[in-house]
């Protein structure tokens, strides 16, 4: 398999075309930059700024440029010796007007080339009644009466229109207009009437391909004769007629393949599967062969021709059998593509061995890193604060039950109904069985089996189910058995239906089951994202650090142990993922984190400013306070995200408020606009300059940035040369101090970076005149380059060399990480430290460079060579068996040292 040995994220968009990127294509060439590593290029929705809504997968979006571009760029990467990693979409597209196979399934129903391309009642028993359309502002009824909804003819068909949204009508439609139903309406005439009757025999093709030519080919009759002076008046008064009269119109609607109805609906009810919550994004049917083989045949011509090395599978946990899926795109893109999957492992989940991938996209990474350096010794003095500060105890796992459970019985009470029905219809317990259930007990057991799922989902797709799976089912069964004995009967029955009956000779119960099982995991996954990543992180705000894709709120620390064990197990088992640390979904950027990881060092100073904070800050009296849970996050919020140190704030008042709009829509709390305008007020309040606040506030955050960056730069060396492929969002070459989106998609100042990279190669800088002016992020600009240089030498190494934990011994061993990567032929040593604003609280110093690091050294293995020279610095030394923390760290708090 392809080894990319760096990857750099690119968000594509009109903003931010194909020719946009081939301007800086220079730029990530010098940078170090092994592969290119692009957002969804096919066509989406008109301006769409990330891709994920697309319409069309057989053709490159006309918002980014064009296949020519595309190849162009393609031509000049193999010239630089660099790849291209391509991220698709199979699981959702955008319910639009310009999905044309949608709007072809809305015309058409069951008949449509297409019915079998989207999780609609067209194409599966989980679903009933006409497909929703769930976009309009209010009932039809009333649109109808304010002249908001109405019948056009346009672009030879009729369609249903509102707003900037128009709806085909069914070809059965076109009789009820076109034909005259009421005294002293105008007459179709003959050519008219000939076209009606060839309607009639139209309705009797039941062959979707036959009855796709035969339709255009009647609309193209219709179109002609439009253009007859006599046949469009009378068009146009049948149009009138019918748009003057709401009650035909009402009943027009009603013949429709879909139903026109407001978007509140679908907390309740819903007929298509959804991509999460979101409905304009409606889910493909990717296990249907078909729709795999239509959908990637453009990427499969682009594989083969070499415009794309590399494929990254979104949201590979909403398919309904991710394994057979993988396998497929295998087939398809062979065995040298980079395959990675967008794929969060929660706690000690790993990815399935059998799925013929490099790895994940680098989440997994990103919560070892995060844990790592967090300090988890100041937890119970946390946790105890913010319990004090807003009644709420924050490690308890009832938290993250809650909150699944919120968003299960506010927001997919639809998808529950579905599967309650489902389960009826395939018959998987006794009729008289189900019938003896209390009312909604089904339905709440299958509710109470995905919110206590503890991962995203499991991947069994036969039956009997593999052991993993059977035993993850068995052990939720009792669970809601204890906690929920009212459901004990529906439990039984699941139990029954998914363990118990199933055999290796039950074959007709194991299919129908298995459907059944693989529909249930397809909802789990939307509702642990919905009801975690953007539910709790914005309601347990105890430690934000943890609240991120990848990582969770109950998590509290790594030790260097657990480290290295994890990084084992990548070496040895997925030696190509990707070690990601920012991307274009985490919540907040690398940086942000890194500082925020610094107040779990630092826990009794930051109590005490946040107790000062809130003295300070006590508006006038009949002012609305934010509750004490969102006034933590916004103070935690201030202290990571606020710009370094000496550098300009000048859109950061904007950009908070932004956010904070973000932070109440997600957390789902405070839903008046009273509420929203405290929140505002008080942010607005904090950053009046000329307040005490301001002032308190600033030599905090000024301790805080700087310690954070020790700790950034030790992420920037650990994701760079532990196991795994190293993965760079945009712009994170810089200090990377972005919200979550849209704050995160903002323009990178690339010009910048040009310059100040040129300018670090022209006249290379002394390592300690960058640490000095480390505020301004020229250095990790600078050491990001030198990593990926390091990568690009010895590419090799960082994939299949071995990685040995370095022994550290001495008063402040806890406080260094270790570890050698080697492959016989090359040995390089990186040591980075860890817990630093710890340690110098502990010693009286102010920065890291004033510590003393005693006795601790990292002692050498005796079989390695003594001489050394830093990557990083250039200097030399000898390890006399042991590594110096006094000497490695002199000019720069990290060290990758190459033993020579």
């Amino acid at each position: 398999m392809l080894n990319p040995i760096a990857t750099y994220r690119i968000q594509l968009h009109a903003d931010f075309s194909l020719t946009t990127l081939e301007r800086i294509l220079p730029y990530l060439k010098q940078l170090g930059v092994g592969t290119i590593y692009a957002s969804p290029i096919t066509e989406a929705t008109p301006g769409s700024q990330h891709g994920y809504d697309g319409v069309n997968p057989l053709r490159i979006s006309p918002d980014l440029g064009t296949l020519a571009d595309l190849t162009r760029i393609s031509e000049q990467l193999r010239t630089a010796g660099m790849y291209w990693l391509q991220d698709i979409v199979p699981n959702h597209m955008a319910f639009h007007t310009q999905n044309e196979w949608l709007i072809d399934v809305l015309e058409k129903g069951p008949l449509s080339l297409y019915a079998a391309f989207f999780d609609t009642p067209f194409a599966s028993d989980l679903f009933i009644g006409p497909l929703m359309a769930p976009f309009l502002p209010d009932e039809p009824e009333s649109l109808i009466r304010q002249g908001a909804l109405s019948l056009i003819y346009e672009d030879q068909r009729l369609y249903l229109t509102t707003g900037d949204s128009r709806y085909p009508l069914s070809p059965r439609s076109y009789a009820l207009v076109l034909r005259h139903s009421t005294p002293g309406e105008s007459t179709p005439g003959l050519a008219i009437g000939q076209l009606l009757a060839e309607l009639d025999q139209l309705h009797a093709v039941d062959e979707p391909e036959a009855y796709a030519l035969a339709w255009d080919e009647w609309r193209d009759q219709l179109a002609g004769l439009d253009k007859t002076p006599q046949a469009h008046e009378y068009l146009k008064s049948r149009l009138d007629t019918i748009n003057r009269q709401p009650d035909r119109l009402l009943a027009l609607l009603g013949e429709q393949h879909y139903e026109l109805c407001p978007a509140t609906l679908t907390d309740r009810r819903i007929n298509y599967r959804r991509f999460f919550t979101v409905n304009d994004l409606i889910c493909l049917r990717m296990h249907n062969p078909q729709v795999f083989a239509e959908y990637h045949q453009l990427f499969g011509d682009l594989v083969r021709q070499g415009v794309f090395q590399g494929v990254r599978v979104d949201h590979v946990d909403g398919l309904f059998d991710p394994t057979t899926y993988l396998d497929r795109l295998r087939a398809l893109v062979g065995t040298d593509t980079y395959l990675v999957v967008e794929k969060i492992l929660t706690n000690d989940e790993t990815l399935p061995a059998n799925w013929p991938v490099a790895g994940t996209t680098g989440y997994d990474f990103l919560a070892s890193v995060n844990n790592l350096l967090t300090w988890p010794d100041s937890r119970p003095v946390l946790d105890a604060f913010y319990a004090g500060l807003t009644g709420i105890a924050p490690g308890k796992a009832s938290q993250r039950t809650s909150r699944k459970a919120f968003i299960a019985y506010q927001h997919l009470l639809g998808e529950l109904e579905n599967l309650t029905h489902f389960y009826q219809t395939l018959a998987l317990s006794p009729a008289d069985a189900l019938q003896a259930l209390p009312d909604g007990a089904l339905l709440q057991t299958l509710a109470e089996w995905l919110i206590r799922c503890p991962v995203y989902r499991y991947f069994g797709n036969a039956l009997p189910l593999p052991t993993r799976d059977a035993t993850a089912l068995r052990t939720l069964f009792d669970a809601i058995r204890q906690e929920r004995p009212e459901l004990g009967a529906a439990v039984d029955l699941l139990t029954d239906a998914f363990l118990t009956h199933p055999t290796a000779t039950t074959t007709g119960h194991n299919e129908r089951a298995i459907e059944f099982y693989q529909r249930c995991m397809q909802y789990a996954g939307p509702l642990m994202a919905k009801g975690v990543e953007d539910t709790l992180f914005y309601t347990n705000t105890a430690f934000l650090a943890h609240n991120e894709v990848g990582d969770a709120p109950e998590r509290f620390g790594l030790s260097v142990a657990d480290f290295h064990q994890q990084m084992h197990h990548r070496r040895n088992h997925w030696p190509l993922t990707q070690n990601a640390t920012a991307t274009h979904d985490t919540k907040r950027g690398e940086d942000v984190r890194a500082r925020l990881n610094v107040l779990s060092e630092l826990a009794p100073e930051w109590i005490d400013a946040v107790t000062r904070w809130q003295a300070l800050n006590t508006p006038e009296s009949g002012t609305t306070l934010p509750d004490p849970s969102d006034q933590y996050l916004l103070f935690q919020t201030l202290v990571g995200a606020y710009p370094m140190p000496g550098q300009p704030d000048t859109d950061w008042k904007e950009r908070l408020h932004a956010y904070l709009d973000k932070v109440i829509d997600e957390a789902k709390r405070h839903t008046d606009d009273g509420y929203r305008e405290a929140i505002h007020a008080f942010a607005t309040f904090l950053l009046d300059k000329r307040r005490a606040f301001w002032t308190d506030f600033q030599a905090f955050h000024q301790k805080i940035a700087d310690f954070g960056i020790v700790n950034a730069l030790v992420q920037l060396v650990l994701k760079s040369t532990v196991p795994g492929i190293p993965d760079y969002y945009q712009g994170s070459e810089g200090w990377d101090l972005k919200l979550v989106d849209p704050d995160n998609r903002r323009p990178v100042p690339y010009d910048s970076h040009m310059t100040t990279l040129d300018a670090l190669l022209t006249n290379p800088p002394e390592p300690a005149d960058l640490w000095a002016d480390r505020s301004s992020g020229r250095i990790k600009l600078w050491l990001t380059h030198a990593l990926l240089q390091l990568r690009q030498q010895y590419p090799e190494l960082f994939v299949y060399g071995r990685y040995v934990p370095l022994a550290v011994r001495g008063r402040y061993g806890a406080n260094l990480l270790a570890f050698l990567r080697d492959d016989d032929t090359t040995r390089i040593a990186v040591v980075v430290p860890l817990h630093t604003a710890r340690l110098c609280v502990d010693q009286g110093v102010a920065t890291v460079g004033e510590l003393d690091w005693a006795d601790t050294a990292v002692l050498m293995p005796h079989d390695l060579p003594r001489d050394y020279t830093d990557w990083l610095t250039g200097a030399s030394g000898q390890t006399t068996n042991c590594l110096l923390p006094k000497t490695i760290f002199r000019d720069l708090p990290v060290a990758v040292l190459r033993l020579v």
